[in-house]
């Protein structure tokens, strides 16, 4: 028997929805983070840099004295090294690097986000076959799952409680959704579907996410021409 979308189906598709706009609005707040911290340094240095320059030539225009100079000099040296800092700072966090990564992922799920809401929309009559639209938007979550940049501790345990609150959802709609087309004696498809899902998300999950890179090309990996590519092949 062709496996047929129902409520079930519909059900696991909209959890992995909700699961895609947490962590677009999780990875939105750490992006908007980094940036910020990214000006707060960098208007900083912009400020302090050249206050060593004008200390110095202060110093040689109002004092005579070399006792006088050493307090204009040493309070240049300080700027110049508090200037250093701060760019070594800003250069070995790659705040900026790292808030457009999280935007990239940001974006990646809103994609994907997007394209359920739109299959969602369409009659059941009109969609793509439930079998490979579920295997598709399965493998392009664990996908972008494993691909996106590791979270902050604070905001892991910001958000601890709504996404364990998803995981056990989706979880509980899988077993309804194996129970459901395994009783009314459907093919094994969806299971077989779920399944290696699961061994791929165990494969990735330990996979070295800091390895990773975002590259422009990725932000468009989820809009409906890819997809509809990919179930092509």
């Amino acid at each position: 028997m062709v496996l047929k979308w129902n409520s079930n189906i519909e059900s696991v598709i909209h959890t992995i929805e909700k699961q895609s706009k947490l962590f677009k609005k999780i990875h939105i707040e750490v992006s908007t983070n980094e940036y910020w911290k990214y000006s707060m340094f960098m208007n900083i240095a912009i400020i302090i840099s050249p206050l060593s320059g004008l200390v110095t030539v202060v110093g040689n225009i109002l004092c005579k004295e070399i006792e006088d100079m050493i307090y204009y000099n040493s309070s240049a040296a300080i700027l110049s090294f508090l200037t250093t800092v701060i760019v070594a700072i800003i250069k070995f966090n790659k705040y900026d690097e790292v808030g457009y990564e999280h935007k990239a992922a940001s974006f990646k799920y809103t994609s994907l986000e997007q394209n359920i809401k739109r299959q969602l929309m369409l009659g059941r009559d009109e969609r793509i076959p439930v079998k490979d639209y579920l295997s598709w938007i399965l493998k392009s979550y664990d996908d972008l799952f494993s691909s996106s940049p590791l979270l902050p501790s604070e905001f892991i345990k910001k958000y601890s409680k709504l996404i364990e609150d998803l995981e056990k959802d989706f979880e509980k709609k899988e077993i309804e959704l194996f129970d459901h087309e395994h009783k009314n004696s459907v093919d094994d498809d969806t299971t077989i579907i779920f399944e290696e899902e699961k061994e791929n998300k165990k494969r990735k999950y330990i996979k070295n996410q800091n390895q990773n890179q975002i590259s422009e090309h990725d932000l468009i990996k989820f809009d409906d021409e890819q997809m509809r590519y990919e179930l092509k092949k």
